[in-house]
């Protein structure tokens, strides 16, 4: 697979073209190409573009011919397992990534008086994206498990918590860091 600037990862022209059932198109050879394309990029109007046909017009073939409208889906589909295979090395093999961070040490009068560049390369590996691929593949095992229950008859009512910290929960968490330690009186913050 490769990737392009700006593109989704996408399959090679060859690797689209072997995973479609062949067919013939008859007075219609821009169908393959397109459906390569289509498998390809999973974007519309990229295919269009790669045969040069209006959007419009290929909507149109793919409602009015439903053999062209069922290689289209196969189209979506083949693109969607490439789009696994590339988040399947992500989530478990990684990506190349190098990091570069310099830092500036200046002076009491905003001089520079150090300066040091920082390097670090290596592989970064997508663990949410592993665990999103677990929940799809494996819902029974790795989903979600909240059971909703209650009488059918009966509306269903949730209770959702605060989205902002009151007053009273400031001094909670105020009072719990200061018995803690991380958090001094008032009177010794000035207050």
């Amino acid at each position: 697979m490769s990737t392009t600037a700006n593109e989704q990862p996408a399959a090679t022209s060859e690797e689209a073209e072997a995973a479609l059932t062949p067919r013939e198109w008859g007075s219609k050879p821009w169908k393959r190409p397109f459906l390569v394309a289509l498998a390809r990029t999973g974007n519309y109007a990229a295919a269009c573009r790669h045969v040069q046909r209006s959007y419009t017009y290929a909507m149109d073939e793919k409602k009015d011919d439903p053999e062209f409208g069922s290689a289209c889906k196969e189209a979506e589909l083949v693109h969607a397992d490439f789009l696994e295979q590339v988040a399947w090395r992500l989530a478990t093999v990684g990506e190349q990534q190098r990091t570069v961070t310099t830092t500036t040490k200046r002076d009491s009068s905003g001089e520079v008086v150090e300066e040091s560049t920082t390097v670090k390369e290596g592989l970064r590996r997508s663990d949410r994206l592993l665990e999103r691929m677990l929940v799809a593949h494996k819902p029974h095992k790795y989903g979600d498990r909240t059971t909703i229950s209650g009488d059918p008859d009966s509306p269903l009512q949730v209770e959702i918590g605060p989205r902002v910290l009151t007053d009273e929960m400031l001094a909670k968490v105020a009072e719990g860091m200061m018995e803690t330690g991380l958090l001094g009186s008032g009177s010794e913050n000035g207050g």
